[in-house]
This record gives structure tokens, sequence and C-alpha cells, in this order.
């Protein structure tokens, strides 16, 4: 697949916007090819995976664990993943300094879905300076925890939903 090419021609690449793949492509492939280009872009510091319905916790983790300079993520329409498996990964890469999420990525109610471990794993970025929660239902709780742990925070974003008292 084109990953496997990415990852042999720009082993140098510090920035890969892979949001929305193009239909009828393997995903078994995709996902082979994604821990990949975890090993191979070293240097690799922004992702936008949006749209990879085949990632899955393990892909995520391998990319945080991997990818040591990483340093902005976007995961917007992600399906294969929850929220244990993506507040393992934030665990894993504490520098992150721009987050993007959306709720797409769990078929649970919502207080399943962002639990304490969740919220702990996002005050846990103490570097973090951007966040995008406009595509995610956020709680009273889940504002207030940001608001309270994370004060390199310049950028958030974030839209008027059912659960936020706006």
């Amino acid at each position: 697949s084109d990953l496997f090419l990415i990852a042999d021609c720009f082993p140098l690449l510090e920035e890969l916007d892979l949001s929305n793949p193009r239909k009828g492509v393997s995903r078994r492939s995709l996902r082979h090819g994604l821990e990949t280009l975890s090993l191979a872009l070293f240097k690799l510091r922004k992702v936008n995976l949006s749209g990879h319905n085949y990632i899955n916790n393990q892909n995520l983790l391998h990319l945080f664990k991997n990818c040591k300079l990483l340093e902005a993520v976007i995961i917007f329409d992600c399906f294969g993943l929850t929220s244990a498996g993506i507040s393992s990964s934030l665990r894993e890469r504490p520098t992150l300094r721009s987050l993007s999420l959306s709720d797409s990525y769990e078929q649970l109610d919502y207080d399943e879905r962002l639990n304490s471990h969740f919220i702990d794993s996002l005050v846990s970025l103490k570097g973090l300076t951007c966040i995008d929660l406009t595509r995610l239902q956020i709680s009273d709780e889940l504002l207030y925890s940001i608001a309270r742990n994370t004060f390199q925070i310049i950028d958030v974003m974030f839209a008027c939903i059912l659960n936020v008292a706006c």
C-alpha cells in the first residue's frame, strides 16, 4: 500500500495527513502499513488519521509508543477506537501538545465513554496547548477538569452540546 512507500521514501517526515482514505483498500494492509509508519517515521510530530475506520486501539498505541516526538494528533471518525484505547495511548505520549477528538469512536452510553480514566489521561497531558473537542460530547466534569488541570492551554474548541452548561 501507499503507507509502505511513504515509510520508505520519507523517513524524515514530520507531518502526515492521512485523513479520509479511499475506499477499497484492505484493512489488514492499512493496519500493517500504519504499524510500519510508526516504526519508520521516527521524526513524526503531527498526524491526521481522521476517517480511518480500520484503526483499532492497538494501532493507536503503537503509534503513540513508537513516535517519540509526536505532538499533534487528529482522530475524527475512527470507529474502531474505544475510550479505554485512547486513554491508554494518551498515557504513552505525555508530551502531546495538540489533540483533536470526536465521539464517534464508541457505541456506548455517554457516561461510559467519558469516564474518569479518560478524563485523568487527558488532564495528564501537562504540555497540552490546543484541544479540539468540537466533535465530542463533553460534560461539565470534563470541561472543569481541563480548565483546572491544564494550565498551558491557549486554544480550546468545543461546541455547545447537551451535556455542557453554556
